[in-house]
């Protein structure tokens, strides 16, 4: 993506000066304009690159990911300042984001006001028409997200066009229009947090990159199209308050921060002000899980992700996940997986002269 700057390294405006401009919640930001160029013409053209920064204005590291259809970006940074970030599109796309730790407003030329917030640990799939698209960012001490930029014609690939459920986003895609899959955002559970962090730190390189990722961007879109599902076809509950989802969202951080410690359900009640009957009520409205049902998959699934890093020993990952025995944990792995902690092996077979690869999983 291509970035307009001043020569001290400023971000510009389209008239060339440098931008702070008013926004809605936001007393002033600095204006910074992208270019995008998502999608190469072909799938071997392929484009991968780490950057830590440290900037005016913000630092932190971010990665892209670019190759015919997908384009895939990661930021983990610090913002000193607010940011209005503007692309300007030279096409309609399909926009898959995953905020982990933000708030981000976006904004379209055609609708003129503020169309789509997110907040932290929340996600939505997005058809973004051509023309501008603006994002505003507020001052943060963190912000994480990943999003996954995808062709229309390779998203409609895998979409249910045909489920009467979808038809809405469907005509939306088809008449290229603003429009989100669900109004209202769905939670990031733990098994999306283990695939965003598959896709980020994948081993491969070259076409057989490009095949585990779309493997995963199809795992991605298999979960959000359920979640959708439910959501449309379950019990409508009374929406929640905005202070009451900010404090579910200040559990699942306290969750999240802490997986050595085994907390109560008063403890957590006490750590935001609310009392347990609203906690598991509130809790399970948001993320769709109990407060222990997701402690237990957080668990879970964090400790596939250290034992296939390989670094620890199943006693110390037991350790660090809050088991005073690692017989214990392995028996709740094994619950939970149906196979044992050691057992989780990944063995890449690539032939690389057919660009083919098999991924197999030792799960005996």
């Amino acid at each position: 993506m291509k970035r307009e700057m001043t020569d001290k390294g400023e971000s510009m405006t389209p008239s060339g000066e440098i931008g702070v401009i008013g926004l809605t919640g936001i007393r002033e930001s600095t204006l910074i304009r992208y270019k995008p160029d998502f999608f190469g013409e072909e799938k071997e053209v392929q484009i991968e690159e780490w950057d830590h920064c440290q900037k005016e204005g913000s630092e932190g590291s971010s990665y892209e990911f670019i190759s015919g259809g997908i384009h895939i970006w990661y930021g983990n940074l610090k913002l000193k300042k607010n940011i209005k970030a503007l692309f300007a599109n030279s096409g309609p796309y399909i926009h898959m984001l995953f905020s982990i730790r933000s708030d981000r407003f976006y904004t379209f030329d055609t609708v003129g006001k503020t169309a789509y917030k997110f907040s932290t640990m929340e996600h939505n799939i997005l058809t973004l028409p051509g023309g501008e698209v603006s994002v505003d960012l507020a001052c943060s001490d963190q912000i994480e997200s990943l999003s996954i930029n995808l062709s229309p014609e390779l998203f409609l690939n895998y979409f249910p066009i045909t489920n009467p459920l979808f038809s809405r986003f469907g005509t939306s895609i088809q008449k290229q229009i603003p429009a989100r899959l669900s109004r209202k955002n769905l939670p990031i559970i733990p098994k999306i947090n283990t695939l965003l962090h598959e896709i980020v730190h994948c081993p491969l390189n070259g076409y057989s990159k490009r095949l585990y990722i779309e493997a995963k961007i199809m795992e991605l879109l298999a979960i959000q199209f359920d979640q959708f599902e439910q959501l449309s076809t379950g019990p409508v509950s009374a929406p929640l308050k905005s202070g009451e989802v900010e404090k579910m969202h200040q559990i699942h951080q306290i969750i999240s921060e802490n997986p050595a410690k085994n907390f109560s359900l008063k403890e957590l009640s006490r750590h935001v002000g609310t009392n347990e009957y609203n906690l598991k009520k509130h809790f399970k409205q948001v993320f769709g899980s109990t407060v222990f049902g997701y402690i237990q998959k957080f668990r879970m699934e964090k400790a596939k992700e250290m034992l296939a890093d390989g670094t620890l020993k199943i006693a110390e990952i037991s350790r660090q996940l809050g088991y005073k025995h690692a017989t214990h944990f392995t028996a709740a792995f094994k619950k939970y997986f149906g196979y044992l902690p050691h057992k989780v092996k990944a063995f890449f077979l690539i032939d690389f002269f057919e660009y083919d690869l098999t991924l197999l999983f030792e799960c005996l």
